[in-house]
């Protein structure tokens, strides 16, 4: 889910804007496979839950208030909401994966293959979806339109219902897989002025794919499991 303000390319040139943000992104997997592994040599303490929660929910926010504003970040500024957002959400990842591997590892593999294939295939397909970029994006629309009517009428009626986290895990899974193909055609395009700032919500939207398909997976397979 992209923020683009503009294409000005900064002191970047032409080629190493792209080579920059993929640089972000890799070292974001590492910082956030470290920041897993740390979790779980801790326990999983439920403090550091909260306090994940509370730092993605708050970088988030920013994010939309800029992009609402349209409204630019240093690249220095953007580095640091890029590191700062990848230790929070894998701190709230961690949860997920201790909870899928205590019930079936296999849970984990499920959610961790199925993301892979996305994330390749939006990689493989970036340049033909560059050309359709408008039309994802009514289609997004449309799915986010839906995926707010649930949340809503889910909230206040059926929000103990583990379908209905299943439902709005299941909207969440399409929405972020479309904008992935988006981001990464934006990328591959060099249609962005930050490196840092695309790499931030590219690994934004394969951390909550994740995520979706963990909880998705954890509702299909996990009950049958508990024993």
């Amino acid at each position: 889910m992209s923020y683009y303000s503009g294409y000005k390319y900064r002191e970047y040139s032409d080629y190493n804007i792209k080579t920059e943000a993929y640089r972000h992104l890799a070292i974001a997997f590492i910082l956030s496979s470290i920041t897993v592994g740390l979790m779980f040599l801790l326990g999983v303490p439920i403090v550091l839950y909260y306090i994940g929660t509370i730092g993605e929910l708050l970088i988030i926010g920013i994010l939309f208030f800029a992009a609402l504003f349209r409204s630019e970040f240093s690249e220095s500024t953007a580095t640091l909401l890029l590191y700062a957002f990848t230790v929070c959400s894998s701190i709230t990842l961690s949860f997920l994966l201790w909870i899928g591997l205590a019930i079936d590892p296999l849970i984990v593999v499920g959610a961790v293959g199925v993301t892979s294939v996305v994330v390749l295939l939006a990689y493989l397909f970036s340049g033909q979806t560059y050309a359709r970029i408008g039309q994802l994006s009514k289609i997004i629309v449309i799915l986010v339109i839906l995926f707010l009517i649930i949340s809503i009428f889910g909230l206040f009626i059926t929000s103990a219902d583990p379908v209905f986290y299943f439902l709005i895990s299941l909207f969440g899974a399409i929405i972020f897989s479309l904008y992935m193909f988006i981001d990464f055609a934006r990328l591959e395009n060099k249609a962005f002025s930050s490196p840092a700032l695309m790499a931030l919500w590219i690994f934004y939207d394969i951390i909550y794919l994740l995520k979706e398909l963990l909880v998705i997976f954890l509702y299909l397979f996990g009950g049958n499991r508990r024993d």
